[in-house]
Parts: structure tokens; sequence; C-alpha cells
């Protein structure tokens, strides 16, 4: 399917017919592709996104921020998704790693340290570029401002960045406060810390796109299990919420569930995961044997090899839009998955 992208639709930018916006997506989504071999298409894949890196930085980003002001979500696809990418796929390059340790340092000024110690964004909907001259007035933090550390949380992943990590923290510790055992905040008033809105129950750690993903990075760089403990509370109930099942496979790899669990209350929670039931059997050919089901069960079908293979057009020729084209991973989005599968 990649190779599909690449013969089809890619032009000598690295786009790829969405814009740079959608186009950053689309190559989020092929994350694993270029980890497995150097050659072939793992090869192109990350020679296009090398190119669509520098198409970024001259036309949509100014010292690792959107130049656009944008609301959390699309500030983030405008580039600083891929700045953290290319410094994953070209591990240690300097300029890739400058770009992200840039953007980590700039990104302090979209956010505010209030009077009583809580860190927010300052407004999750406008942010950008601007805000470094200009920092704009509190208002709301909430929706998919987790995604803006991307960069930051990568950047600390190479060197472990006492500052990146600081900021990361101090952020996601003031929602830690803010949560409930059965219930997460998704937007808050900056200077009030009064919760303005509430999520689905029992979706823990889900403040908005990216929200999981930089808590279980930050148990990942740290050891500190107050960042998953919303999802261990879940799994030693034996239910696997919604937010947490992209992320069951790596808490398994780095350690997180270890002596937490009866064996049976893990092999329950496997079962409803394709990639955990490789990871805990040893057995990669579990990723196309996963069980159909309603929509608890999307991680188990949408995102399996066998899906993709079973509906190839709908991952190709029938879908002209990068933004949705969406691919199964064994990373999850944003997140460190570096360990390898356990016999």
């Amino acid at each position: 399917m990649a190779e599909w992208w690449m013969d089809e639709r890619l032009v000598p930018t690295g786009e790829l017919g969405g814009s740079v916006q959608d186009d950053t997506d689309f190559y989020q989504q092929l994350a694993d592709l270029p980890l497995f071999e150097t050659n072939g298409v793992g090869r192109r894949v990350r020679d296009a996104a090398a190119r669509l890196a520098e198409l970024a930085d001259k036309e949509t980003l100014r010292e690792g921020l959107n130049i656009r002001d944008w609301d959390a979500l699309h500030a983030y696809e405008d580039g600083l998704n891929h700045i953290a990418l290319m410094a994953r796929w070209f591990y240690g390059d300097p300029i890739y790693l400058e770009r992200c340790m840039v953007s980590a340092r700039n990104l302090e000024r979209l956010t505010i340290r209030t009077e009583d110690g809580r860190r927010h964004f300052r407004d999750w909907r406008k942010m950008g570029h601007k805000d470094l001259a200009a920092p704009r007035a509190p208002a709301r933090d909430g929706s998919a401002c987790a995604l803006m550390f991307h960069p930051a949380l990568q950047y600390a992943d190479y060197n472990r960045s006492d500052a990146a990590l600081k900021l990361a923290r101090e952020w996601a510790d003031t929602w830690l406060k803010l949560m409930e055992p059965h219930r997460c905040p998704t937007e808050v008033n900056v200077l009030s810390g009064d919760v303005r809105k509430w999520g689905k129950d029992d979706w823990p750690l889900h403040i908005g796109y990216g929200s999981s993903s930089v808590y279980v990075w930050l148990y990942a760089l740290t050891g500190d299990a107050r960042y998953v403990e919303p999802y261990l509370r879940c799994f030693r109930d034996g239910v696997l919420p919604h937010p947490a099942r992209p992320h069951l496979s790596e808490l398994y790899a780095l350690g997180a569930l270890d002596n937490a669990l009866p064996g049976d209350t893990l092999r329950k929670l496997a079962a409803q995961d394709a990639a955990t039931t490789a990871y805990v059997a040893g057995d990669p050919t579990r990723l196309g044997k996963a069980p159909r089901g309603g929509a608890r069960n999307w991680q188990a079908t949408i995102d399996t090899i066998r899906d993709a293979l079973r509906f190839p057009d709908m991952y190709t020729k029938a879908e002209q839009y990068t933004d949705r084209v969406f691919l199964g991973k064994l990373q999850t989005h944003g997140s460190r998955s570096h360990c390898p599968p356990t016999p």
C-alpha cells in the first residue's frame, strides 16, 4: 500500500496530494515501515518524508511552531508531527534533533504557569508562532493540546532533556489532579482551574487527541507509574477502556504490567487486542488473527493487516484524501515503542 502511494501520488516535494498538513498525517501512518527495512519501500518513504520536512520547514513552520494560527490539532498537523517523526526515523540526525529542540523550547510560550502551580496551554482554540512575541490571554486548555508535546518528547527520548520533561510533566501533573476515578476532564478554565467539560465515563487519560500517548511516553521516560495508574486501575478490574486499547501492547513491552496483573487477567485483556496477543504469545502471526467484534474492538478489526489485505482499494485508489487513510500500526500515534516482543 505504501508502495502504491509512492508510485502513484508522490511528487518531488514529498507531497502526496493532500497539502502539507494532511500529507504529514499520512506519513505518521507509516511509522513502522522505515524501521523494518533500510532499502526498498521503507527507504523510499523516508526519502520522500525528508523532502516534505524541508517543505514544511519553509512554508508552514517557523522556529518549530506553526506559522498560521490554528486550533491545537491543526497546529500540530502543520508540521510538528513531522518534526518528531523525522527525528525518530533519522535517529541522532543533528538537524532533525535540533528542530525538535527548538520546538520544545518555544512550546513554553504557548503555555502558562498559574500562581497556584498549574501548567496549561493558553487556549486550545488558537495557538502558533505569534505567541512567541505576544502570548495570547489565557482562556481554555484541553482538546488536542497534548499533541503539541510530540517534538519535545521525541527530543527527551533521545537525551532525557530535563527542560522538555519538566514542561510535559507539569502539564500532565496538572491534569492528573483534575481527574476523577471514573471520568476525565476535557476542557479547563485556565485562570480559575474549573473544569468546563468532562469526557466519556471510564475513558481515563482521554483529554483529547494524543493525551494518552503523552502519559504512556512519560511513564516510559521516567518510570513514574502515576502516569499510567488510571489505566492500570482498569486493567486490574479486567477492563480495557477504549483509550487504553492502542497502548496495551506498549505497556506490556515496557514492563508496566509485570507482576501487576494475574495471568488470566492479562490473557483476557490481550485477547481484545491483536498486537498485545502477538507480544504475549511471542507469535507475530497473531496480528492477522484478531477476533472481529463491535465498535469496542476497532483496534482488533480495522487496524489489522488482515483488514488491509481484504480491502486494499480502501487504502489506495479509493482514497484520494491522505488525511483519511488509516493503516494499522504497531506504534501508536506519537508514542514510544522501542521494546521488542517478549517471548
